[in-house]
């Protein structure tokens, strides 16, 4: 990664840890612990945000919450990323370990995330509408099915 000129900031969280709370005050809770673990911005923005498939994890509300911390933190051609199911009813418990390799690409964990009897949930197929919802000031600027069942989105600021 020395080959590039930017700054490269990489927040691994347990999304448990992120929800451990549950009932009055937990998005607070939830938009506090995010905001702990987020590196000092140092007066610089964002340019890339990568969800991978996290947004999956969360309801429009926490999303809307998260966002609340992350947006004012983006600069303005920022662009998300996001991976959402779309066409599965259901989907593995937790988000696959993601790892960015010497080589600069993204690997995907191990074969026991998804291991056959492992623990699905119901996915949320949340809807592009619904997703920008959450992010005020953000649009679309493109999507993709891709052939796994997962829609790809890129999201930019509006111009």
């Amino acid at each position: 990664m020395q080959a590039f000129r930017c700054r490269l900031d990489i927040l691994d969280f347990d999304i448990g840890i992120l929800k451990q709370d549950r009932g009055e005050g937990a998005l607070g809770a939830m938009q506090a612990r995010l905001a702990e673990r987020l590196p000092d911005a140092g007066g610089e923005f964002a340019d890339l945000l990568l969800c991978w498939n996290y947004l999956n994890y969360f309801s429009r509300a926490e999303i809307t919450t998260l966002m609340e911390v992350i947006l004012p933190r983006l600069s303005e051609r920022a662009q998300i990323h996001a991976l959402v199911e779309s066409s599965s009813p259901d989907m593995a418990s937790t988000p696959a370990p993601l790892a960015l390799a010497e080589d600069g690409f993204v690997r995907v964990g191990g074969a026991a995330h998804e291991a056959p009897g492992s623990p699905r949930l119901a996915a949320p197929r949340h809807s592009t509408d619904g997703l920008l919802a959450c992010m005020p000031g953000m649009i679309a600027e493109q999507t993709m099915l891709l052939g796994n069942g997962q829609k790809e989105y890129l999201f930019c600021r509006k111009p």
